[in-house]
């Protein structure tokens, strides 16, 4: 797809990851979450690279605050 304000001319490529459902308990109503959309400005990666990255992102964040809160990376 084209993105006219976002990326100009260059080619991108949308991945909307679908919601998950979830209950809060056995009984209640089924809820979901929100839909993710990832844009890619580099369209030669696969997709399957692109999900394990968004997939382990979270971990990735909290190897970052373990960096800074326990190491120190964040001190003067």
């Amino acid at each position: 797809m084209l993105w006219k304000t976002g990326a100009k001319e260059k080619p991108v490529r949308l991945l909307v990851i679908e919601p998950l459902a979830y209950r809060t308990r056995k009984k209640s109503k089924l809820q979901y979450k929100d839909p993710a959309y990832l844009v890619m400005l580099d369209i030669n990666y696969s997709i399957e690279d692109v999900q394990q990255g968004y997939f382990h992102h979270w971990q990735i964040e909290v190897n970052h605050r373990d960096a800074k809160s326990i190491i120190g990376v964040s001190d003067a």
